[in-house]
């Protein structure tokens, strides 16, 4: 069923008596959908309606692991997870997973949990380019911002052009924040907000606490540089940019952007797997293409990259769950030699991620 204009807006604008009497009128509402799949229950809480959620609830509306999530009921994720593990990577219609609902909306019971089953920290939507750390930097969860931290995330992740954690944090006057994202490796000159680095803006704003945090780390004042390092006039700006391209075309499974990067001589060895060694961006795109085909979530993250001449090394997470349900994670480093814009050789040291046994409350690792 899909959710009435009426109902909906009722909703947004925190209507609980006219929610209820539109239940009461038509039962089934409390689960209907809007036209990008999204439930009432979700509706409610991306409109901070949080009592309206709980009268959807009380109506009737039974929670998949994406409304328990963001309403942080821990008992129902708990119990949809421990019947199909599989649904702790799970996007919801609009394309994140449950920890990234849990995170942004502050649930550190909640995020605790998925990422003892194996959630995806670093998890990017490809729609909007958040991860559960941006979520909860944006809604100044200090708690939660620590634990995801603790559990790898990613704190110099760039997204919407140019924002970072930190500079999100420094924008807030978060202290406690900034103080975690530096402390786990945040670069202080990396991203900016309308042409601000962290430091201008924390100036600016007279976030003197900042100020020296970001000082003691090495901040400078100035233009920030760009996202991929460095800045605009580095001369291997380009190649950096070449690499973001590359992510980006990687986490779209886009085979025709990946093939235009590569020179039609490509050259590919991998020095720890001599018989995987090929030549040509045909193979590349076969090579690509099942990759996509197994592991239908495929992500690639960029943690760092440094530039040697015409030599781009960059240190990758490749990541996501199989067509079968097992876990997929590689990292590891590429050596990509560019010419004239394309990639014409590339050296690749990339190797899954031992799982360890893991022993405690939520028993053996995901």
């Amino acid at each position: 069923m899909e959710a009435p204009p009426e109902f909906l807006e009722a909703i947004k604008r925190g209507d609980v008596a006219r929610v209820r009497d539109l239940i009461r009128a038509t039962p089934g509402l409390a689960n209907a959908r809007t036209k990008r799949g999204l439930s009432p229950v979700l509706v409610a809480m991306y409109s901070g309606q949080k009592v309206v959620a709980a009268a959807l609830i009380a109506g009737g509306a039974d929670l998949d692991v994406h409304d328990a999530a963001a309403v942080g009921r821990l008992d129902r994720v708990r119990e949809l997870v421990g019947r199909d593990p599989a649904l702790v990577n799970a996007r919801s219609a609009d394309g994140f997973p449950p920890l990234g609902l849990a995170a942004y909306l502050g649930h550190h019971d909640v995020v605790e949990f998925l990422l003892s089953r194996g959630a995806d920290v670093n998890f990017t939507s490809p729609e909007t380019g958040f991860t559960a750390l941006t979520g909860a930097v944006t809604e100044r969860h200090a708690d939660v911002v620590e634990l995801l931290l603790a559990h790898g995330a990613d704190p110099n992740h760039v997204y919407e052009g140019t924002l970072t954690p930190l500079v999100v944090a420094t924008s807030h006057g978060d202290v406690r924040i900034a103080r975690a994202l530096l402390e786990r490796g945040a670069d202080p000159n990396r991203g900016a907000h309308e042409g601000k680095s962290a430091l201008d803006l924390a100036v600016g704003k007279g976030h003197r606490e900042i100020v020296e945090l970001l000082r003691a780390h090495g901040a400078m004042a100035g233009k920030p540089p760009a996202p991929g390092g460095g800045t605009a006039s580095d001369p291997d700006l380009h190649l950096r940019a070449l690499m973001e391209r590359l992510r980006k075309a990687f986490n779209a499974h886009d085979l025709e952007g990946i093939v235009a990067l590569v020179d039609p001589d490509y050259e590919s060895e991998q020095p720890a797997h001599p018989e995987r060694g090929f030549h040509g961006r045909d193979q590349v795109r076969k090579n690509w293409a099942s990759m996509f085909a197994r592991v239908p979530d495929f992500r690639a993250d960029i943690l760092r990259t440094a530039v040697d001449g015409d030599t781009v090394w960059t240190e990758w997470r490749w990541h996501g769950v199989r067509a079968d349900g097992t876990k997929f994670d590689l990292r590891g480093v590429t050596l990509f030699r560019l010419w004239n814009g394309r990639i014409v050789s590339g050296r690749l040291y990339m190797e899954p991620v031992s799982q360890p046994k893991k022993e405690g409350p939520y028993g053996e690792a995901p």
